[in-house]
């Protein structure tokens, strides 16, 4: 949005009498333009080549035939502006007023990537729709380990499970390395840890599963592992990005019971959905907007109003709710936005409207000057 500032002066020659008048104008283009046209018999509609959509004209009759002005259609022509004369026409006015397409979007937060490739459909100035898309990033999914104390080797024979980019893991004990069958428990892969000794302390137990987890190549191709010595948690990131099973414990007598817990869970890159279907095909477009996995209602709706303020057909604010307006920077009629698998709410709360058509000709030939005012 700028403000532009004009000053215009009318002087008309045979009577030496003149007019000015200056008035400042907020308006989504930059400035407004000056050009000369040369109008024959034939009608030809008054658009300036610099912005889309007019607010108001200027028109002098710099010399010629005179000016005829129409805003039916080209049907009747009730103003003439003869040679020298000016005319000034609004097309923005109380019987007529001219409004630009706004809707109210109320965003809603992402539980565990649920949001992510949802989109909705606006429509911009050219016709066609724009897929609004929430382009949710990848995600490592983290899990944390808690170990506990071992009691007369209670933990011989016991696991939990995790999932990596290699498949599923079981991280198995065998107390005091003695040959203990490997349980049951039909995941992919599988490590030993072999270090743990009977009634070794909860910090013990942890540094031994780091010590064999670390040294496992394979496991360690798919995690990063983090131990401090002393401690007695471990926390595993996944190198990959996607979803994965969240950590667990073994089954009845074989579980841990280690305190096991999954902070971040793993996600992909979001699916871009379709492009709108359109005739001709190909006319509309998507527009992602970058958000991320659990983001709260308020941090979605922000980020789709960043993509659309950035977007050279549409103004949004930033919200301090989860509610955000959208305005199309153009005048004129629009489809109302139309869901396509949010649920969320939206909703029209002004309906666009076009602007009237002014048409202008020349009894003859005329040489003419439009200053044009945007909107």
């Amino acid at each position: 949005m700028s403000n532009i500032n004009t000053s215009i002066t009318v002087n008309h020659q045979s009577t030496g009498s003149s007019a000015s008048n200056s008035t400042s104008v907020a308006s989504f283009s930059t400035s407004a333009s000056i050009e000369s046209k040369q109008l024959t018999t034939t009608p030809v509609v008054l658009a300036p080549s610099f912005f889309k959509i007019p607010k108001s004209f200027f028109v002098r009759n710099l010399s010629g035939d005179d000016i005829l002005l129409s805003f039916d259609d080209d049907t009747t022509y009730p103003i003439s502006v003869k040679e020298l004369e000016s005319t000034f026409v609004s097309l923005d006015t109380s019987d007529n007023p001219t409004k630009s397409e706004t809707s109210v979007i109320v965003a809603e937060a992402d539980t565990e990537g649920d949001q992510a490739g949802l989109y909705f459909d606006l429509t911009d100035q050219s016709g066609f729709p724009v897929r609004v898309w929430l382009n949710t990033g990848p995600v490592n999914q983290v899990s944390t380990i808690t170990t506990r104390a071992d009691s007369s080797s209670d933990l011989d024979g016991t696991y939990f499970t995790l999932e990596g980019n290699s498949g599923t893991w079981a991280i198995w004990n065998d107390v005091g390395n003695t040959g203990t069958s490997e349980p049951s428990h039909g995941e992919d892969n599988s490590v030993e840890v072999t270090d743990i000794v009977a009634d070794d302390t909860a910090s013990s137990v942890a540094a031994a599963t780091y010590s064999s987890l670390i040294n496992d190549s394979a496991f360690f191709a798919d995690f990063s592992i983090e131990y401090t010595v002393g401690e007695d948690s471990i926390t595993i990131t996944d190198k990959f990005t996607g979803g994965r099973a969240v950590i667990a414990d073994g089954v009845g007598a074989e579980a841990t019971s280690y305190t096991l817990a999954t902070p971040t869970n793993g996600h992909s890159s979001s699916s871009e959905p379709s492009e709108p279907v359109t005739t001709p095909a190909g006319s509309g477009r998507l527009l992602p907007v970058s958000t991320v996995v659990n983001a709260t209602a308020i941090e979605n709706a922000v980020a789709i109003a960043s993509a659309l303020d950035e977007d050279d057909q549409f103004s949004c604010p930033v919200p301090t709710t989860a509610t955000l307006t959208v305005t199309d920077l153009y005048i004129g009629t629009r489809t109302i936005i139309t869901d396509g698998n949010t649920t969320w709410t939206l909703s029209r709360s002004v309906a666009g409207t076009d602007l009237p058509v002014v048409y202008a000709k020349s009894k003859g030939v005329t040489q003419a000057q439009l200053f044009a005012i945007p909107n």
